[in-house]
């Protein structure tokens, strides 16, 4: 008894903010606090990121929630961003590779182009992991420091005109 037709898109918006709020608050813990970064690597975080990953593909305050979580995840500290390696989806991508993805895809009709507070938060990520030889590894192996140049450049050439 969900009320009606309504009741599934209520209960999936009802899921979302809840797991905003939780993803909101794990992000704060998480920020400039060494001990509880090490506890998040030692209880498996990025199994639940990259749960959360499929989750906030539609939903944009998500998954800039998880992005700021991802941010404050993985500054200065070494076992939490060796430890996005360590998990894959069903596809054998790690997270890493999920974010490359997503920060280097072109919008495809129809979808719309990814929101550019939303993008920078994708490549401030990435610049963090860039610090990282296991992550460089794997940023070398997805392409992405080879685009980087490119992207400026086109970047430059937008801004330009």
């Amino acid at each position: 008894a969900d009320g009606g037709a309504g009741g599934v898109p209520d209960r999936c918006g009802a899921l979302q903010r809840s797991l905003l709020c939780c993803v909101r608050l794990l992000s704060n813990a998480l920020c400039g606090c060494e001990e509880a970064k090490l506890a998040a690597v030692s209880l498996q975080l990025p199994l639940l990121l990259q749960q959360l990953w499929a989750i906030s593909r539609g939903a944009p305050a998500l998954r800039r929630a998880l992005m700021q979580l991802l941010c404050n995840y993985v500054a200065h500290c070494a076992p939490a961003k060796c430890s996005l390696i360590a998990y894959s989806d069903a596809r054998g991508r790690c997270l890493i590779a999920l974010l490359v993805r997503a920060a280097l895809a072109e919008a495809r009709p129809p979808a719309a182009p990814m929101a550019l507070p939303l993008w920078q938060l994708h490549w401030r990520c990435l610049q963090s992991l860039a610090t990282a030889a296991e992550s460089r590894t794997v940023l070398l192996r997805s392409g992405c420091i080879g685009a980087a140049p490119s992207l400026a450049h086109r970047l430059l050439l937008g801004a330009k005109e």
